[in-house]
This record gives structure tokens, sequence and C-alpha cells, in this order.
């Protein structure tokens, strides 16, 4: 006799039971097979009728979201919740131990802090600790991702003012850290705690291909010395802020190994440049694809120009992304940094794509009295910046990959295909696109005939920092 596929108990009542053409175990597999991804639908669905939350019962548990429990003033001990989001996941694992089974993306943080329960040391404090040990001490055979993030308080204009957590964490859940780090499970790790996380925790990481970091880590390791199978070494790399671009110092080489480094995003590294922070094609020298993203280019790169993209043999993608200088001197010092990074030295560049990406300042949209962003300003901004700048310096840009004749530089860039130039404004117009569009196709001719050249400009109302699109 055939069995179910299906490990939830039927029920009796319910649409699909009744249903003539759809048998109970196919619909568990479409569910399985198509909202892998999918929280808030299965979460949904499990709501229309019995029998689809009992067939959903354990899909939805296969991404996890736990919400870290705060104060809800500045200044009282009273929490949000009598019972929080880990005490009551806990308890869904006590009752019905095969949840544990499905979890294969677990989420926990806070979105928006002032104080979380985790660093008060108040009796209140302590069963979300212990909820948060069993959590994270469970076996969970299937999970890949774990994600741990405390947000930033933000002012009003999206400026961050400092970081909810800049304490330790207490030492049992640390312990517990480290038990989920070293699950063999495990490829994908973020952490967003400012100053909480020891750097020795990331000795258990010796498995996972992706590792994102923001803020600096609890330096708890005054001599730190390598050991043999407990290095991290990362397949993707994201360094979010300038803060995790501490984890780079050299004092902490035993505990990396970046020769297997294939993707490598860098995210507004702050008033720093290259060369001091360790990037470099001799720490990895098997990068593939390069990502950067700053507002002030010029900064980051000032001290380390050109760029030697040359020297990263293996690296067939680059990425530039940055907020778009206001027009005049300092858009033309802007422009002049960037064919400084761009202008290869004397032996050939292996890259296939580059991208460069411009995003219209959030700070600088303006507001009418209704509430609506400002496209005629806007429209005059980006007039302003293109005019900024006058034929020769465009030519200069178009002469690093194309010759007089239109034709690709092939001895200096031999596996170049693509180069493109985006533009992202939260209140651009249509016109505004197309104006943008002709402006640099009448500049770049060259760049056009010769194939080259791809022209993106989109809409976005958010900061480049906050793009999902970016987001590797």
């Amino acid at each position: 006799m055939a069995t179910s596929i299906c490990p939830a108990q039927k029920v009796a009542t319910g649409p699909f039971e009744r249903g003539p053409n759809v048998s109970y175990d196919l619909l568990y597999y479409l569910a399985t097979e198509y909202l892998e991804d999918a929280a808030s639908t299965v979460a949904s669905l499990s709501l229309t009728c019995r029998s689809m939350a009992a067939m959903l019962r354990y899909i939805k548990y296969r991404s996890v979201c736990v919400n870290l429990r705060c104060r809800s003033g500045e200044n009282t001990g009273v929490y949000n919740d009598v019972s929080s989001p880990a005490e009551r996941l806990t308890q869904v694992f006590r009752d019905d131990p095969q949840v544990i089974q499905f979890v294969k993306v677990l989420w926990i943080g806070q979105q928006s802090t002032s104080d979380l329960s985790l660093f008060i040391y108040r009796p209140e404090a302590i069963p979300e600790r212990r909820a948060l040990c069993y959590i994270l001490t469970r076996p969970f055979p299937l999970l890949r991702s774990l994600t741990l993030f405390a947000g930033r308080r933000r002012k009003k204009d999206g400026e961050d003012v400092t970081m909810a957590t800049a304490r330790p964490l207490p030492q049992t859940l640390v312990n517990a850290l480290n038990s989920a780090f070293a699950l063999s499970t495990l490829s994908k790790v973020s952490i967003s705690f400012e100053k909480s996380i020891p750097i020795s925790s990331l000795r258990s990481l010796h498995s996972i291909d992706t590792l994102a970091i923001s803020g600096e880590l609890f330096d708890d390791m005054p001599h730190v010395t390598g050991q043999p199978g407990q290095t991290c070494r990362p397949c993707t790399l994201c360094i979010e802020d300038e803060g995790a671009l501490t984890v780079l110092r050299t004092k902490y080489s035993p505990l990396f190994d970046f020769g297997g480094v294939t993707t490598l995003i860098i995210r507004h590294p702050g008033p720093r440049d290259m060369l001091t922070t360790g990037i470099s094609a001799r720490r990895f020298p098997a990068v593939i694809t390069l990502k950067i993203f700053s507002e002030e280019l010029e900064q980051w790169f000032r001290p380390w120009t050109p760029l030697g993209l040359s020297e990263f043999r293996t690296m067939k993608s680059l990425t530039l992304c940055f907020d778009r200088p206001m027009p005049g001197v300092l858009a033309r010092n802007h422009f002049s940094t960037l064919i400084s990074l761009l202008s290869p030295r004397s032996q050939p560049v292996q890259v296939e794509s580059i991208t460069l990406l411009l995003y219209e300042p959030f700070l600088l949209q303006s507001w009418n009295d209704t509430g609506n962003s400002n496209s005629l300003e806007s429209h005059l901004r980006i007039r302003d910046w293109i005019y900024s700048y006058d034929q020769t310096t465009w030519k200069s840009l178009q002469d690093i990959f194309v010759a007089s004749s239109t034709t690709v530089k092939r001895e200096i860039w031999p596996n170049l295909e693509r180069i493109c130039i985006g533009y992202y404004s939260p209140d651009i117009e249509d016109h505004t696109k197309i104006f943008f569009r002709d402006a640099l196709s009448n500049r770049l001719k060259g760049l056009v005939k010769s194939g080259l050249l791809q022209i993106e400009v989109e809409r976005s109302a958010k900061p480049f920092r906050e793009q999902e699109l970016w987001l590797a």
C-alpha cells in the first residue's frame, strides 16, 4: 500500500478533501516545491481551512523569524510582551520536536530597538535568554541560513544615530551561538550586532559559503593564533559598513582564509581608503565578482589610484555604485577619479562586465507643499550634473575602452562584453529618463556603436544603502 508523502495528519473537513481532481499529496508536493521562499503566502494559506493548516504546519516553519524583545520605554522595565517570540517558539519545539526537522532559515533580531532584553541583567530578561539558548542549540538538520540582526536607530532624514547594541553577549548565549555556527548544513551567516558577538566565535564558521558582517565585532582575542581546521573560508564575503572592515585587520588573519573568496561586496566603507583596509588582489586572489557601494568614491579610492584591474586576474564582473556628486568642481573631480580607477595598466584586463551605478542622494531630494517629491528640481539636478563635463571629459572615459574607429581595444579588454551605466532616483519622471539616456548616448557614441553600452534608469523610493536590487 502506498504511503502519504505528507507528514501532517489529514483532517476530514475542508475544500481539498471534497475536490475530485487534486489529491492531498499533490497539493503538499506543490506547496513544498513552489512555496520554498514564500513564508507570508504559506502563513496566509494556513488560515483558509483546517486541511490546509494541517498540510502546511511544517512547511511554514521552513523560514522562522524570532523578534527579540525590547523595552517599551527608555527608562522603564516593562517589556512589550508577557511572553517573548523566542519563548513561544521554544514551546512549539518542545510540543512537536518534528518541527525542528524542517527549519531552513532562522532570523533572530529586531528591526528597531531602544534596549534589547538580552543585554539587561534583570530577572524579567532571563526567560528570553534561556529560550534563545534552547533554540540555538537545537540540531537543525536542514538549517542553511542564520541571521543575527539588531537594527540601527535612525533620524527622520535616514542618518544612522547609533547601534542599538554595544555590549558583549552573555557567555551562555555565546556558547549557544558557537553550537549553531558549527552545524554542518549551515552555508550562510549574516551578523549585525555592534560589538556584541565575539570575533572568536567565527572560528566555528569553517564550513559556510557566505559571510555578511555589519558592525564591529567584540574583540575577545588579544593574541590571535590559527588552529588547524578552525579558519573561516567563505566563498562570498559581504562587508556591510565601516565597522565590519575591522575583520580584515592583519591581526585577525589566522581566523580567516580569503583565498577562496569569489564574490566580494563592500558597502558604504566610510572615509577610509581601500589600501589601508587590506583589500588587494594578493589577499583575494580568486575574486570573480567585486562590488563596491560607496557614497563618496574619491575618498575610498584616492590613495590607491588606479584600481589595478589587471592585478585581479580572475575577476569577471566589477560594480561601482556611488551617490551622484553635486554639479561643478566636485563632479569633475569625481569623474576624474572614476577615469583613473578604470584606466588599465600594461597588462590585459580580464573583466567581462563593468557596471557604474549612480544614485540620486536621498538627503538632497526636495519636497513641495503637498508632500510630493519635486520632479522638476530632480530633472534640473541631473541636467546640471551631465553638463558639468565637457566633451573632452566624456571622450576620456570612452577612450579607455574603444579606439577612434569605435572598435573595442581587445588587446587591453579581451573579454569585455558589457558596460552598464545606471541612474536611480526617488523622484525621476519619464522625460528625465529619456533625457539621461539620450545625453549619455550622444556623449558616448563610440561605446554605443561598439555595442558595449547599456543604460538603465529607474525610479526608487529608498536610499541606495537599502536597495534590495544591490543585495547579494
